[in-house]
Parts: C-alpha cells; sequence; structure tokens
C-alpha cells in the first residue's frame, strides 16, 4: 500500500496603506476614521459584500487574508469638505 498526501496551497496576500491629508508644510497628516474598501464590481460605491476598513488612529488600514495574483481596486468613501 502506498500513501498519497493531496493538498491544495492557497496563496494569501494583504493590501495595508495609510489616508493622509496634505497640510501644506510639507507633512501629512494621518486621517481616522475614514472608510477604505475594495471595489469588486467597479462601480465607485462600497456595496454589501465589498471588504471594507476604517482608518485607526492615525489614519492606517490593512485588509488580510486576500487571494494573491488578483487586481484590487482601493476606494476611498467620500466625505463633504473633502
Amino acid at each position: 500500500a502506498e500513501l498519497q498526501l493531496e493538498f491544495l496551497a492557497k496563496q494569501k496576500t494583504a493590501i495595508s496603506g495609510a489616508v493622509r491629508l496634505d497640510t501644506g508644510n510639507g507633512t501629512a497628516a494621518g486621517q481616522p476614521n475614514w472608510v477604505v474598501y475594495l471595489d469588486a464590481n467597479g462601480n465607485g460605491a462600497n456595496d454589501p459584500g465589498e471588504p471594507s476598513a476604517v482608518t485607526d488612529g492615525d489614519g492606517t488600514y490593512t485588509f488580510n487574508s486576500l487571494a494573491a495574483r488578483t487586481t484590487y481596486r482601493v476606494m476611498l468613501l467620500g466625505r463633504s469638505g473633502y
């Protein structure tokens, strides 16, 4: 008898970044509590079921456990005044 092992290796990746506001003096301030989302269908809207994240205190966000070798459209949910 021969033992055979079968498995499927699923590669995962992450996307991270930051939302920053140019202060006009050579610095950029991190912006907390902004919604960043992955626009899966390319319609420019944060639809139900699309991954989203809220920026933390220094404006950073991360999407974990994403399929590798895939194109993602990272979008920022707009706010009035910006």
